[in-house]
């Protein structure tokens, strides 16, 4: 628990936490949150504004242009894939799929 009470804190502090009664772009209510410490998830919400994430907890009380009812859902840090074969890569467009 502590894993994931740092990664909060490390998330609020990177993308400055807002107050409760923040105004969001985005808000992903209900998601089943992996925030990729080992540690088993946990139902949060996740407030987005300006293509960032402000703020990641139980129960946001916060309006939003877009509202995502992700329940059933999973929400992961995003993942990169360093092994793979893109021979010849400079053929490739922008290689989207692997970033």
């Amino acid at each position: 628990m502590l894993r994931y009470a740092y990664f909060i804190c490390l998330l609020s502090l990177l993308f400055k936490a807002c107050t409760p009664s923040q105004e969001f772009d985005i808000l992903i209510k209900n998601a089943q949150v992996l925030d990729g410490t080992g540690q088993p998830s946990q139902v949060q919400d996740i407030g987005i504004l300006n293509g960032k994430i402000l703020e990641v907890r139980e129960n946001i009380p916060a309006n939003a242009a877009t509202i995502i009812d992700a329940a059933g859902l999973i929400v992961a840090p995003g993942f990169i894939d360093i092994h793979t074969h893109l021979e010849p890569i400079l053929k490739l467009s922008d290689c989207e799929s692997h970033l």
